[in-house]
Formats: C-alpha cells, sequence, structure tokens
C-alpha cells in the first residue's frame, strides 16, 4: 500500500468506530475478544503506572448500569455514558454520584432509538444514533437540535451511510456499515468515510478503504452457519480523535511481519505525519488456535445446536488461520495528541500499551487489567468499563502516573 506525505490515504478500516455496535439484521457478527497478539518489546520508554481511582455506577439504585456503548468526559469532570439497550444517556458528577439522565427512548426530539458513540465539545454534548443522527444538548441537559441525513450507501447493500460524529471545523464524518454476507460474497469491496455538511451536502472523503476480508463464515455439523470476526487480522485501524480535530491510522499489514505504520491525516483526508514501528512478531501456535477456538465457541455457546466444544473443531479446521498474530489490538486516540496501542500478548492480567506523542515518537507505556474495555484515553487518566462478579458493568477511571 503506497503513502505519500500529503497525498490521499486510502486505507482498510477494521476497528468498528463506536457508532457501529449494530443488531445482528445490521451486521450478523459474532466475534471473539483478541487477548493476545504481538509483544512489544521492552524498550527503554518510560513506564507509566495506573491505579485504580473513581468508579460511577456501581449501585442498584437510579444511576446502574446495564450496558455501556461509549464514554465521554466533559471539561468539569463530568462523566456520561451511552447505553445503547435502554436508549439513554446516564450523567455522572466527579464524585461517582448520579445526576440524571440525557434522552430517553422514542423518535422525537431529544429521543433516541440507539445511542452509541458520545463527544463534548465546550458545552456540548453530542450524542449519535444511528437511526436518528447526532442530537446535540446544551450543559444542562436541554435538548438542542438534531443532524439528520442519510447518503447513498454502497450499490447492493441497502444500508444508507449517516452521520458519525461532529468534526473540529463544524462538518459531520459520516459512515455506512457493511453486512457480513455483502463483505463474505464480495459484493462490496470499498467502503469511504464523506465529510458533509451538517444538511447532508457532501464535499470531500476523509478515507477510503477496502473492506477486504474482515470475517470468515464457520459451519458445524448439526448447527447452522455462523459468521465470525477473522482471528489475529491484519486488517488497518482507523479512529477519530474525541475533539474531531484529526484521524489516526495504523497499517499492520503491508510492512510485513514485525512492521506497523502509524498516520496522523487532517481532515482534508492527507496524511501529514507517518512513522513505522517495529515490533516482534508472534508466530500463531497451535496452542494459541486451540484456545481461541475454544473462546469463540463458547462466545456464542447460547445460539449452538451443538456443545461449545465440538464446534470449536469447526472453528479449529475451517479458520484460516495467520503465520502470525496481530501487532496491534486496539488503537485509541487522546484529545491531547497522544495515541494508545494495545498490544496482544497479556502479562498475566494486564496488557501492555505503547503511548506515541503527535510526533509519533513513543513516550512511554503503561500496563492496563486484560478485563478493562477501555474508551477514554490521556496521559492523565484512563476510562473504561469493567464487569463486576455478577458481570454487572461500571465505569471505572484509572489514574496514570
Amino acid at each position: 500500500m503506497s503513502r505519500s506525505r500529503t497525498g490521499k490515504v486510502r486505507f482498510l478500516i477494521r476497528r468498528t468506530p463506536p457508532l457501529l455496535l449494530l443488531p445482528l439484521f445490521f451486521l450478523p457478527l459474532l466475534s471473539a475478544c483478541e487477548n493476545s497478539g504481538v509483544s512489544v518489546p521492552e524498550t527503554d520508554t518510560p513506564q507509566r503506572y495506573a491505579t485504580k481511582g473513581q468508579v460511577f455506577g456501581a449501585t442498584d439504585g437510579p444511576g446502574s448500569l446495564t450496558s455501556v456503548s461509549d464514554v465521554a468526559i466533559s471539561g468539569d469532570g463530568r462523566v456520561f455514558a451511552s447505553q445503547s439497550a435502554l436508549a439513554e444517556v446516564l450523567v455522572f458528577e466527579t464524585d461517582g454520584s448520579f445526576f440524571g439522565t440525557v434522552g430517553g427512548r422514542g423518535e422525537g426530539p431529544g429521543e433516541f432509538r440507539m445511542p452509541t458513540a458520545l463527544s463534548v465539545r465546550g458545552d456540548t454534548l453530542a450524542v449519535t444514533d444511528f437511526f436518528s443522527g447526532i442530537s446535540l444538548f446544551g450543559k444542562d441537559g436541554s435538548f438542542a437540535y438534531r443532524i439528520s441525513f442519510t447518503l447513498p450507501g454502497p450499490p447492493g447493500v441497502g444500508f444508507p451511510i449517516r452521520p458519525l460524529t461532529l468534526l473540529a471545523d463544524g462538518s459531520v464524518a459520516c459512515f455506512g456499515p457493511t453486512g457480513s454476507g455483502a463483505a463474505l460474497s464480495g459484493a462490496v469491496t470499498h467502503q469511504s468515510w464523506p465529510k458533509a455538511s451538517r444538511e447532508g451536502v457532501v464535499f470531500d472523503t476523509l478515507i477510503v478503504h477496502p473492506v477486504g476480508e474482515p470475517f470468515v463464515l464457520v459451519e458445524g455439523s448439526g448447527s447452522r452457519p455462523l459468521t465470525f470476526g477473522r482471528p489475529a487480522p491484519s486488517h488497518d485501524l482507523a479512529v477519530l480523535r474525541p475533539d474531531g480535530t484529526e484521524l489516526i491510522a495504523v497499517d499492520r499489514s503491508s510492512g510485513g511481519p514485525g512492521l506497523v505504520s502509524v498516520f496522523r491525516i487532517n481532515l482534508s483526508g492527507d496524511t501529514v505525519v507517518s512513522r513505522q514501528l517495529e515490533y516482534e512478531p508472534l508466530p500463531v501456535t497451535s496452542t494459541w488456535i486451540d484456545s481461541t477456538s475454544i473462546a469463540m465457541a463458547e462466545g456464542i455457546a447460547g445460539v449452538l445446536t451443538v456443545t461449545p466444544d465440538r464446534f470449536a473443531g469447526s472453528i479449529r479446521d475451517q479458520v484460516p488461520w495467520p503465520e502470525f498474530r496481530s501487532p496491534v489490538a486496539e488503537l485509541l486516540a487522546a484529545s491531547d495528541g497522544t495515541i494508545w496501542l494495545k498490544g496482544e500478548a497479556p502479562a498475566q492480567d494486564s496488557i501492555r500499551w505503547d503511548i506515541l506523542d503527535e510526533a509519533l515518537e513513543s513516550i512511554g507505556h503503561v500496563y492496563l487489567p486484560v478485563a478493562l474495555d477501555v474508551k477514554r484515553v490521556s496521559m492523565a487518566s484512563v476510562w473504561g468499563v469493567e464487569l463486576d462478579d455478577v458481570d454487572i458493568p461500571w465505569i471505572v477511571r484509572y489514574d496514570i502516573h
């Protein structure tokens, strides 16, 4: 994949944006959690330390959580959590106490069907709902207005392109999902992130990317065929910074084993900084294949008509396993300019995240709990979702030292 410093970047996007937590009729994907991957060699970068801080939503009363799609933090420290299943956004004070809710289920002004991605810009909370668009609320939770439009999706897919998030220049980044069936059949080969006005007038493209092969279809004796996210994928990663100023992308495959490339992309879709990083590739072993197959089968045990152990054998035999595990499991970008790359080799109960600065130079690393679903990062704190001993989620802030 060729790159130029100022040329338009064409990427294969792999990490699903927060918006695309879609129900099965949109994207019948049953994906296993990647808990593995290419180890980042211990370098001379400073090690940061994470200590558990404030907990939000750990209660049986008002403010208790059932699911968390995204988390956003305002300038005054309030915490917002979107719950897609309940069509609401919960608000917490800095001390962890529950403040109230924003929105509710419905299709009217200030209401949601499936709120997912959140962002806070100044005193404005933006809530993305795949069905209704981006709803904007004031500091007091009052509804301001909604950005809602649809654009034609790829031919033959039937899914429209809708607003994804606000950009710092006042425009809107848009995205449309590709169903696993369309990707597996080759009906859709490329997607794009259009950049549009708030009225839905497209005037630029942020990224064009091939769909690639993100899914695998597994057929099991006595069970219907099921679609999974490909284990140890090598597809590229792309995210927007929370403040909407730029995109960050990681190419995990074109440099060959042991190399990944990181790119900062401006709101015109041009690469402004790029850097190649070296990793120590971890080979895919038979032990890892066995454990991954079992984890994938156990993750969908409720929909199987055969035992997970039996279906794990189908996964093991039918998945086209790569030679090496992926170099980076996850990519996050912070509004403070840092970029966070999650490794894939757990060290007991923790996993390493490498931190890059705006020049894409490594400035440190930190170990975070494997069980932490990280939502927001910065050099001061990390926010994520953990499950208690009965699998009820709460939001946890880890302070970085």
